[in-house]
């Protein structure tokens, strides 16, 4: 019990970690999102690992991952406009 509830609480985390660089992933000029965005990325992918190895079947586990996707799509896609249409 003790370890599906930490479980939880690794993806919520997670979830909101992946929130924020939704959010604020694709802020390109000066370099904005490297210092803000990408370390919250990490430490929630981090996070979102550390929920699947003790809870893999959770309904959160793809949720966390794809909103970490979608974010780093963007992000990147932000990344090509501002380099070639700047």
């Amino acid at each position: 019990m003790e370890s599906k509830s930490n479980a939880k609480l690794y993806y919520l985390f997670s979830i909101i970690c992946g929130t924020w660089f939704l959010i604020t992933g694709w802020i390109w000029p000066y370099f904005f999102c490297l210092v803000a965005s990408y370390p919250v990325a990490l430490l929630g992918i981090f996070l979102w690992s550390r929920g699947r190895k003790l809870n893999p079947g959770s309904r959160a586990n793809p949720i966390a991952l794809w909103l970490h996707v979608t974010a780093l799509v963007i992000s990147l896609i932000a990344l090509g406009i501002l380099v070639f249409y700047n």
